[in-house]
C-alpha cells in the first residue's frame, strides 16, 4: 500500500490544477470535447468525446467510448469503458467492464469484473471482485481477488491470485503466477514462466481493495459536489483552519462536546425529538463539509511538502483523498492514523465551517 501511495502522488504532484467542467441531470451526454476536468453525474451517462483532463463519472449506467487523456475515476451500477484512458483507471461498481486501452495502471472493483480481449493496459491490473474474468492484455504485474477468477489473457509480469475458485485455461503469463485459494487451479492449455502457491497471497485482500476503491471514488464524488457547488465556501474554512487553527480546533471540539449530548437530551420529549432530527442532519452536513475540506488541506499540505506551489483546483482535492484513504487502509496502524487525522484535520476543519457560518450569520 505504501508503494501504491508513493506511485500516485509520483504521478499527480506535477499536475497543475484546471478549471472544471460540470453537468449534472437524468441523462448527460458529453460529445463535444472538454479542456478541462470533467465531473458528470445522473442516471445515465455516456461519454463519447475527448476529456483533456481527468474524468470524474457518477451514474447508474456510464458508458465511455470517447478519450480521457488523463486519469479517469468512475462509479455506478454499470460501468462500460470501451474508450481510452490516457494515465490511470479507477472504476467502481456491481457491473465493470473494461474493453480498452489504458496507457498506465487499472483499479477495478465490483460483483463482476471483466476485461475483454480488446482491452490494454501498458501497467500494472489490481481486481477486486466476486466474479473476475480477465482477457486482454496487461503488460505489468496482475493481482486479482475474487470468489471465481477466470483468466485468459496475456501478461507481462507477475501474476497474483487469490480466489475459491481460480481457471487459467488459455492464460499466458511471462513471469510467475503465484495462487492462494483452497482448489487447484485449471492450467489446461496455459504458458506460464512460473508457478507456485503461497499460504497467503502478497497484496491486501480483495476486501481490503474493494474498500479502499470505494473509499477513494466515494470521496472523489463526494468532494466533486461540495467543491462544485460551495468553491468558494470549502476554500475560505481551508483560510480559516490555516490561519487560526487553534480556534478552528476549539471550535470543533466543543460542538462535539455539546452538540451530540444535546441532540440525545432534546430525543427524551417528542417536540424535541423533531429539533433533535434538525440538529442531527445539520451535525452530518457539517461533518460532510468538513471531510471535503480536510481532504483539501492533506492535499495541499502534501504539495507544499513536495516543493511545488499551492493551488486552488481540483487536483489537490484528489492528492488529499488519495493519501488520506491509503493511510487510513495501512495495516495495523492506519486506525492510529485515522484518528490522528479525525482530530487534527477534521475536527479544526469542522470547527472552521461552524465558526464561518456563524461570523456570516451575525
Amino acid at each position: 500500500m505504501r508503494r501504491l501511495v508513493l506511485t500516485l502522488l509520483l504521478l499527480l504532484a506535477p499536475a497543475t490544477a484546471l478549471a472544471a467542467y460540470t453537468s449534472s441531470s437524468d441523462a448527460v451526454t458529453l460529445s463535444s470535447p472538454v479542456t478541462d476536468d470533467a465531473f458528470l453525474s445522473g442516471t445515465n451517462v455516456s461519454i463519447s468525446s475527448s476529456v483533456l483532463g481527468d474524468l470524474f463519472a457518477a451514474a447508474s449506467n456510464i458508458t465511455h467510448t470517447g478519450t480521457a487523456t488523463r486519469s479517469a475515476y468512475l462509479a455506478g451500477e454499470n460501468v462500460t469503458v470501451s474508450g481510452s484512458v490516457g494515465w490511470n483507471l479507477f472504476a467502481a461498481g456491481s457491473s465493470v467492464s473494461v474493453g480498452s486501452s489504458v496507457a498506465h495502471d487499472a483499479y477495478l472493483a465490483g460483483q463482476a469484473v471483466t476485461t475483454t480481449a480488446a482491452s490494454v493496459i501498458d501497467g500494472q491490473l489490481r481486481v477486486a471482485a466476486s466474479t473476475a474474468t480477465i482477457e486482454g492484455t496487461v503488460a505489468g504485474d496482475a493481482w486479482i481477488g475474487a470468489e471465481t477468477a477466470v483468466i485468459r489473457g496475456t501478461f507481462g509480469g507477475d501474476l497474483t491470485i487469490e480466489a475459491t475458485t481460480i481457471d487459467l485455461s488459455g492464460a499466458t503469463v511471462t513471469g510467475t503466477v503465484r495462487w492462494t485459494s483452497p482448489n487447484e487451479p485449471n492450467t489446461t492449455g496455459a504458458t506460464l514462466g512460473g508457478i507456485e502457491k503461497v499460504a497467503k497471497a502478497p497484496q491486501p485482500t480483495g476486501s481490503d481493495l474493494l474498500s479502499w476503491i470505494t473509499g477513494v471514488l466515494s470521496a472523489l464524488l463526494l468532494g466533486a459536489l461540495v467543491f462544485g457547488l460551495f468553491r468558494r465556501f470549502t476554500l475560505s474554512t481551508t483560510e480559516v483552519v490555516r490561519s487560526a487553527y487553534g480556534t478552528s480546533l476549539a471550535w470543533g471540539l466543543l460542538a462535539q462536546l455539546v452538540v451530540i449530548p444535546a441532540a440525545i437530551l432534546a430525543l427524551i420529549t417528542l417536540v424535541g425529538a423533531k429539533i433533535a432530527l434538525l440538529i442531527g442532519a445539520a451535525f452530518v452536513l457539517a461533518l460532510l463539509l468538513a471531510g471535503v475540506t480536510a481532504n483539501y488541506l492533506i492535499g495541499n499540505q502534501v504539495l507544499r511538502w513536495l516543493g511545488r506551489p499551492a493551488h486552488d483546483g481540483w487536483m489537490v482535492l484528489l492528492i488529499g483523498v488519495l493519501v488520506a484513504q491509503s493511510v487510513i487502509a495501512l495495516p495495523v496502524l492506519g486506525w492510529l492514523f485515522g484518528l490522528a487525522l479525525y482530530v487534527l484535520v477534521l475536527l479544526p476543519s469542522f470547527g472552521a465551517i461552524l465558526s464561518t457560518l456563524w461570523k456570516q450569520r451575525q
